[in-house]
């Protein structure tokens, strides 16, 4: 146990080590506000409020946890580069502690563990945005404690015992935040809870006693057993309950504002128009432009949506009503053109699951060929442990893993329709290496057996002889 704990500090300490060097290596990232995330920041720092950078009007276009956790720090005295490392340094601890945890959880070893933590450490899309001020980071750290804590209620999965229920609510609360970061984390809130519904649901109607009282007249113990089952239903509901709180003030703020609904942002609308455009199907999906989309093309479908929307009385101020209408162009662009929009999903996908992001052209062969090489070992424990998933034998850590899975699920949900980089993945990279490493071992652990069982064979066969 002292070696494991001595390893693990020797992994922070090269974690952080890197993100430091790197940090000052390329010190005018931490200040590269292409989200413009610092510059919603500022008018926090400055106790306006939530105010958008240009408009200085109440602003629902970005999530707001990232800007105002900066703006926070900014305005406890740190320049802008300080607050974007001090946010990211927490975020990469996190991760690396609970990449570690997730682990153990689902099943691996200690070695394997810390080799979970050496790939997060060392893995190049968490590396590079680990000192830009962008969500990927911090989000990956809410994400992956939120399923800790997640894991740890499905664990604790006693209906009488309220201690149980205290990781549910910490997993709510963390789904909440977490939205409030990057708004597909909802989404994985409701992929996971359908999923433990699913589970619930047929364990009860598989059980023997169940099918038997169901002919039965009623008893006591049969009301009993029905009390507890729907507490047991109710249980499962606690993190989606709780997440719903969180986002309460959020929602209200909104509400009194803008009077709409609006649980995530005003930005859904042009994100989903942006990779589902003419313009976009025209230059790009079936023309001769590679992705990523810029340049004199960009430029004028952007202008152009402007002035189109400004014609049929839609003010740029008025952040719902231009969401609602990016959200019916692009849903007419996708109905008039349904081939080039399967077309533009395969792109996204594509472009998900790729070796570089979009800014990677000044990277060394050398450096590529490495990443390539990870990538190519990450994707093949993923595939090993997809197999185990659907033709292996159940094990207890079979639910967990699925329920990772159904994490990936859940951003490819999203990001098979609505604008897509590379760097969306970035928030999965400490879950996909976990399951990743539990394929790797899975696969090495039965090669290993089989080899150990045939020496075996050999040395009896030569006893006999």
């Amino acid at each position: 146990m002292q070696r494991s704990q001595l390893a693990l500090g020797l992994l922070l300490t090269l974690g952080l080590t890197l993100r430091f060097v790197l940090g000052c290596y390329q010190s005018e990232d931490l200040l590269a506000d292409n989200d413009g995330y610092l510059a919603h920041a500022k008018p926090v720092a400055a106790g306006v409020g939530f105010h958008g950078p240009f408009t200085d009007r109440p602003t629902a276009f970005r999530p707001p946890a990232y800007p105002v956790i900066l703006g926070g720090l900014m305005a406890c005295g740190f320049s802008d580069p300080v607050a974007v490392a001090i946010v990211s340094f927490v975020s990469c601890v996190v991760i690396f502690l609970l990449t570690r945890t997730l682990a153990l959880q689902v099943g691996l070893d200690q070695r394997w563990s810390l080799l979970v933590v050496l790939a997060v450490v060392l893995d190049p899309l968490l590396l590079r945005y680990s000192i830009l001020p962008m969500t990927e980071v911090p989000c990956a750290a809410i994400l992956l404690a939120a399923m800790v804590a997640y894991e740890k209620f499905c664990i604790n999965g006693s209906v009488g015992d309220r201690c149980s229920m205290w990781p549910g609510i910490l997993a709510g609360v963390l789904f909440g935040i977490g939205t409030l970061i990057r708004p597909v984390v909802m989404i994985v809130c409701v992929f996971v809870t359908l999923y433990a519904l699913w589970c619930h649901l047929k364990a009860q109607f598989s059980k023997p006693a169940l099918l038997a009282a169901a002919g039965s007249a009623a008893t006591p113990a049969t009301a009993a057993a029905s009390a507890s089952d729907l507490r047991g239903l109710f249980r499962l509901f606690i993190p989606g309950i709780v997440a719903g709180l969180v986002l309460c003030p959020w929602v209200i703020r909104n509400a009194v504002q803008f009077h709409h609904f609006i649980p995530a942002t005003t930005h859904g609308g042009y994100t989903l128009a942006l990779g589902n455009n003419p313009d976009f199907y025209r230059d790009v999906i079936n023309g001769p432009d590679e992705f990523p989309w810029d340049g004199p093309g960009l430029d004028s479908w952007q202008k152009r949506m402007i002035r189109e929307s400004e014609s049929e009385g839609i003010i740029a101020t008025n952040e719902p009503a231009a969401d609602a209408w990016y959200y019916s162009r692009a849903i007419a662009t996708i109905r008039a053109e349904p081939k080039s929009f399967l077309k533009a999903s395969s792109l996204r996908l594509r472009r998900f699951w790729a070796i570089s992001t979009a800014d990677s052209s000044a990277v060394s062969a050398l450096s590529m060929s490495l990443v390539m090489v990870w990538y190519v070992l990450l994707w093949t424990g993923l595939i090993l442990q997809m197999t185990q998933v659907c033709f292996g034998k159940r094990s207890p850590q079979h639910r967990s893993m699925f329920m990772l899975w159904l994490v990936i699920f859940a951003f490819l949900a999203m990001h098979t329709v609505y604008w897509t980089d590379t760097r969306m993945r970035a928030p999965l990279m400490p879950i996909m290496i976990v399951i990743s490493t539990s394929g790797w071992q899975i696969a090495l652990t039965c090669l290993s057996g089989r080899v150990f069982k045939r020496q075996n064979d050999d040395h009896s066969e030569c006893l006999r002889t």
